[in-house]
Parts: structure tokens; C-alpha cells; sequence
């Protein structure tokens, strides 16, 4: 991945631009969605390109596959008292390397991760579609657009919110170019308006298969959405998570940050005026991540970053709108790649300040993780319904809310207990209990995550390996969260346990933001308060 050349030295707080573009950038509201139409005509599309698709093969193994240990940065002298002893500049370092382990497509010359190598250099040829590169989901290769784009939207609200932390760790940069990939992927699998390809991969075909992406031989095909097909709920994640980096990205590479949103614009509109439940547009989805939730908090929450990245009013209007008319201003007690409506609760309290609707429901959903919610007997935020498959995905979730919730300004009242619940369920992970949760971090962490790739030894058929429990993963998947204990605080490293061992892309992403928040809390008035 090529470098972006920054039009100025990025600063604590002018590399976002604020939270919002001037007034007028993108011209006066219009409901009729004419301004809209009109910006979208601003970016350039990319085209197909089908260099790639020439090649021999689909992937190519790296030359000299290596563990290698990673450096950080080392926290200033008495943050560690403020986050019990835990480097936390460790960990946004190694989460961020395991995203950069989930990349597929061809890597450059910047490539961190040496036993990784060139893959799925042709995916989408067959469609004359450029969908090579992307985050493989979890331990397979498949690419789900859902989840994908989750992460994507939660990991750039992580940075918008909490960027003198990352800046702090010396991971600013790195991070900003880790959700790039996603991004990038994102564009290409948006061709024309009203297409979106939103999975890559058969999954049970891609499941069968335990070996490195690099040596993929399998089909992959490849499933789309348009107007006969439509599917809210992908089309309209993506259009948030374009929104979001777009403002990431808006001093940094203007050109590329009009067309995230450009492309954000064009998938909302596809995924509001063309509203059906994406598993029934592709069966083959509801195996593996069917929307259960449905797609209104989909459009809530694309909505709400829509205005906040262009500053239209009419998304204003649409964002209030929905949260009423959507039933947005109900919410689940979970957050995940299907339910955001908690998200939505904290991100409109953010954008609308002056409406005290959403500070209400925030504290609301808030106050009732601290006094009805379950618990597992060493703390860890268990809801039975949902939380046995990865739990500590669900608890670094509710973290990210809570520590939203509790930076909210004026403070709430329980913003103190909302901070101290949220970081018992980051140190959870981290060790508090005796054992971390994170590959390659503190004491006794996980050494078998059921993840293919870090699986195999070089040179030898590692089919075995997913049942094969007798020896460690031969690369260590650095940063990497596995899915956690059950309801009674047990676990046990195994490989062949996917449920506690699995490894995901949304696994790490409200993780990696909620650990970024504490960070920014040990640094004081100078990052908590800048929001």
C-alpha cells in the first residue's frame, strides 16, 4: 500500500479538521437529494483494471516467512498507574498488526506481518471487478462486507475520538492506513451506484479449507446486490464507514476524501430507497452472519455519519427523523456487526449535543449495563442469550460505549461508574483474572487462536492443523483477541475450540477503540476532555 502525501504535518487536532467540514462545503440542504447527486458527480470512479486477473496465480507465499517481535513505544512515566499496569501502547501497536495479519490482496513493500504474502490476487475477475484486496473476516478467508464495514466505521470513530492517544502511541499513522485497506476494498466493490458486491468467498467451500491464503486454489465467488437484489444492511454500513473515514482523511488527501464520500452518499441512497434484509438478496450469508436485528439501525447509524462527514442538512433531518421513526430510540443490550442502535444512542448524543433525547438514552442504556446486566463471577459483562460466542467481543463493546458515555459533556451522572465498568471489562482481557485474552500480550496469553494462516509451518501441509491441538500456532497472530471464556469465567486454549478461540476483524475493533480510551483518560485533560 503506497504512502498518501499529506498536504500538512498532522497536529492533535487540526489532522480531523474538528468534527465537521466548513459550513456550505457541500452546498445547501435539499431534501430532493439534487446537492447530493451533485457532489457524487465530484469523485472519480475508480475503473476496472485487470492487471491482476493476468497473473498465473491467485496468491504467492512470502520468501522468508519469520516470527518477528514487535516494538512499541513506551507510555509516559506514571500513565501505567492509571491503567493497572498495563502497557497500553502494546496493545494498540500488536491489535493494529492484526489487522494488517487480516489483509489480503498483494502487499507492498511496507508489509509488517513477513509470513504473509501475495493472496486472492483474483478475486472479482470474473466479474471485472478489482475485489482483491480487503480483510479476510476472521480465521478462514472469506470477505463479508458486513462485518468488515463495521469494523471500518467503529476503528475511525476509535480515531476521530480518541486520535491524541493513538498520536501519543506513535500508531497514528498506522492506523489511519489500516482502515485505508478496508476503505480502498469498500470503493472497489461499489462499481456503479446501485451495485455493491457484499460477500467474497463461499463459506462452507472456504471452512473445508485449512492452509494459508496464499495457497488457495478453491473458487470464490462472489455475490452482488443491486436493485433486483438489494440489501440495506451492507450497503448501508459501507456508506457509514466511507463517511466516517472521509473525515479522517479530508486534510490528509482531499481527493481521496471526496470520493469516500462521494461513494458513502451514492450507498446510502441505494440502501434507503431499496430496503430488503441483504440474507434474503444472498442465501449463502445467513449461514454465517444472517442480519438478525434487521436494517433500521443500519440506516440510523449511516444516517448520523452522513451528516456529520458532510455537514448536509438534510441528513440532519434524516438522522432525527429515523432515530423516531426507525424505532432507533430502542435499543438491544448488545452492540455488535448486527445491532449498532446502542452505537447510534451515543453517536447522536455526540452530534446533537443540544437535544438532551439522546444524553438521556445513553445514560439510560448505560445505567442499566451497571445495575441489571449479567455477570460472570469475575466480572466480565455476560449477557447468555448472545454473549457464549465471543464474549469478550460483546464486553470490549459495551467498554467503547461506556467510555463514550462517560466523556460526554456535560457529564452524566454515573459517568464515573460508567468508566470503571468499562475498564473492568478491558482489563478482563487484559489479565486481571490471570490470564490474558490477547495473542502475544502479558502473562499466559493465547497461544492455539483458531486462525488458518499463523497456523502453518512453512513447507508442510498443515491441513491437520485445526484439529491438531498438541502445539502452538508457529506464528504468533500478534494483538489478536480471542472470543473468551463462558458464563462461568472458563476457557481453555484450544485451537479446535472456535467458539472461545476464534479470532474476527469486529472482534478487535471496538477493543482497539475502547483501549485507545483509556489511554486518552491516563493522559488527562489533554485527551479526555478535547472532545
Amino acid at each position: 500500500m503506497g504512502k498518501l502525501e499529506r498536504d500538512a504535518e498532522p497536529k492533535s487536532r487540526g489532522f480531523f479538521c474538528d468534527k465537521y467540514p466548513l459550513h456550505g462545503q457541500f452546498g445547501e440542504p435539499d431534501p430532493d437529494q439534487s446537492t447530493i447527486n451533485e457532489f457524487s458527480e465530484q469523485f472519480t470512479r475508480k475503473k476496472y483494471n485487470p492487471t491482476l486477473c493476468s497473473a498465473k496465480e491467485s496468491g504467492k507465499p512470502p520468501s522468508s516467512p519469520k516470527n518477528t517481535e514487535p516494538k512499541w513505544v513506551e507510555a509516559e512515566e506514571g500513565e501505567k498507574n492509571l491503567t493497572k499496569g498495563y502497557e497500553l501502547n502494546e496493545v494498540i501497536t500488536k491489535s493494529i498488526l492484526f489487522y494488517e495479519a487480516q489483509r489480503a490482496g498483494p502487499l507492498g513493500d511496507d508489509n509488517r506481518i513477513p509470513w504473509r504474502g501475495h493472496s486472492t490476487l483474483k478475486d472479482g475477475c470474473k466479474v471485472k471487478a478489482n475485489l482483491e484486496g480487503g480483510w479476510f473476516d476472521a480465521g478462514d478467508h472469506v470477505k463479508f462486507a458486513l462485518p468488515a464495514a463495521f469494523s471500518a466505521t467503529l476503528l475511525a470513530w476509535g480515531i476521530l475520538d480518541y486520535h491524541p492517544a493513538y498520536e501519543a502511541s506513535g500508531e497514528l499513522e498506522n492506523v489511519v492506513y489500516s482502515i485505508k485497506w478496508e476503505l480502498d476494498w469498500l470503493m472497489a466493490a461499489h462499481p456503479s451506484p446501485n451495485v455493491f458486491y457484499a460477500q467474497v468467498g463461499d463459506g462452507d467451500l472456504d471452512h473445508s479449507y485449512w492452509g494459508t491464503p496464499e495457497k488457495m486454489s478453491m473458487k470464490r465467488p462472489v455475490y452482488k446486490l443491486t436493485t433486483q437484489n438489494p440489501g440495506t444492511e451492507p450497503t448501508a454500513e459501507a456508506a457509514a464507514a466511507l463517511a466516517a473515514g472521509s473525515i479522517i482523511f479530508r486534510q490528509i488527501d482531499a481527493e481521496y476524501s471526496t470520493a469516500l464520500l462521494g461513494h458513502a452518499l451514492e450507498l446510502f441512497a441505494f440502501a434507503d430507497r431499496y430496503r430488503k434484509e441483504y440474507h434474503y438478496s444472498i442465501p449463502e450469508v445467513a449461514k454465517f452472519y444472517k442480519s438478525w436485528s434487521g436494517y433500521n439501525d443500519e440506516l440510523c447509524w449511516a444516517a448520523g455519519w452522513l451528516y456529520r462527514a458532510s455537514e448536509i442538512e438534510y441528513f440532519s433531518e434524516t438522522a432525527r427523523g429515523y432515530y423516531k421513526s426507525l424505532k432507533c430510540n430502542y435499543a438491544s443490550s448488545s452492540i455488535s456487526w448486527d445491532d449498532k442502535s446502542l452505537l447510534v444512542h451515543l453517536h447522536m448524543a455526540q452530534i446533537f449535543k443540544e437535544d438532551e433525547t439522546y444524553r438521556n438514552n445513553v445514560a439510560r442504556e448505560a445505567d442499566a449495563l451497571i445495575i441489571k446486566h449479567n455477570k460472570t463471577p469475575k466480572g466480565l459483562l455476560f449477557n447468555p442469550e448472545i454473549s457464549k460466542w465471543g464474549s469478550l467481543r460483546y464486553a470490549s463493546n459495551w467498554a467503547y460505549f461506556l467510555l463514550g458515555a462517560a466523556r460526554l459533556d456535560p457529564p452524566l451522572p454515573n459517568h464515573k461508574e460508567y468508566y470503571e465498568l468499562a475498564i473492568g471489562q478491558l482489563g478482563y482481557a487484559l489479565g486481571d483474572t490471570g490470564r490474558s485474552f490477547v495473542v502475544g500480550f502479558g502473562k499466559n496469553p493465547p497461544t492455539q487462536p483458531h486462525h488458518r494462516s499463523s497456523s502453518c509451518s512453512p513447507g508442510e501441509d498443515c491441513s491437520s492443523m485445526g484439529e491438531d491441538t498438541s502445539r502452538p500456532n508457529h506464528f504468533k497472530l500478534f494483538g489478536a483477541l480471542v472470543g473468551g471464556p463462558n458464563g462461568n469465567d472458563q476457557y481453555a486454549d484450544s485451537r479446535s475450540d472456535y467458539i472461545a478461540n476464534e479470532v474476527a476483524i469486529d472482534y478487535n475493533a471496538g477493543f482497539q477503540g475502547a483501549i485507545a480510551g483509556w489511554k486518552c483518560y491516563a493522559m488527562g485533560h489533554k485527551c479526555w476532555h478535547l472532545g
